[in-house]
């Protein structure tokens, strides 16, 4: 069967692509992004990690989005954690405080450059 050469396939990711492409960059292992330390960097990765999970993955049932209580769920943490983590992003993204703007420009290069192969 020839596919209709319009009709692009959406490219997806999952959570745990995600957690890694952050944790490769800030290298720091999956497993402190999912267990309880909570210094700056740990915490930086983790709401950037939230942030791009909500973007990129989809979750049947949540009109396409995932839920914050799947992602908490994947962090060992409450869905309130996730929606505070998505909160700060929204105000780095303003403030322009360094360390996570890095880390965001590292995860968004690594969303596309995946995306653009697969």
């Amino acid at each position: 069967m020839v596919e209709d050469p319009i009709i692009e396939k959406e490219k997806t990711l999952t959570i745990g692509q995600i957690t890694k492409m952050v944790s490769d960059f800030a290298n720091i292992p999956v497993s402190v992004l999912k267990g309880e330390e909570q210094n700056k960097l740990v915490t930086c990765a983790r709401y950037v990690c939230f942030h791009f999970i909500r973007l990129h993955v989809t979750q049947q049932g949540n009109r396409g989005k995932i839920s914050y209580k799947t992602i908490g769920s994947y962090f060992n943490r409450h869905h309130t954690t996730v929606l505070t983590g998505k909160k700060k992003i929204k105000n780095v993204l303003f403030t322009k405080e360094e360390i996570y703007i890095n880390l965001m420009n590292a995860t968004e290069n690594k969303i596309e450059e995946y995306l653009a192969k697969n």
